[in-house]
């Protein structure tokens, strides 16, 4: 029954437009909350622990570092070199 609840509110939420991450996380706490099985601190240890992974993590420092070097004007001078060292091939 709880699995029905939250699958229907998540739902609910996405045709309402809420963004994906908010739709996931608002049925998950009200899961946790109402919940008197789950430990919150168990809870959150679950979570920090899905997240402490070095892949999950070089996603986002990845895209970071190529806004930043967007916004610094690297990338035009990358792209000025590589078009001077082999701009004549094909």
């Amino acid at each position: 029954m709880t699995l029905l609840i939250m699958v229907v509110s998540l739902l609910l939420l996405l045709a309402l437009r809420v963004p994906v991450s908010f739709a996931l996380l608002i049925p998950s706490l009200g899961y946790v909350v109402t919940d008197p099985t789950v430990r919150l601190g168990t809870a959150v240890q679950q979570t920090v622990s899905g997240v402490d992974s070095f892949s999950i993590l070089a996603v986002p420092m990845f895209i970071l570092l190529g806004n930043l070097a967007n916004v610094s004007g690297v990338t035009d001078k990358l792209y000025d070199a590589a078009v001077a060292a082999i701009g004549h091939l094909r």
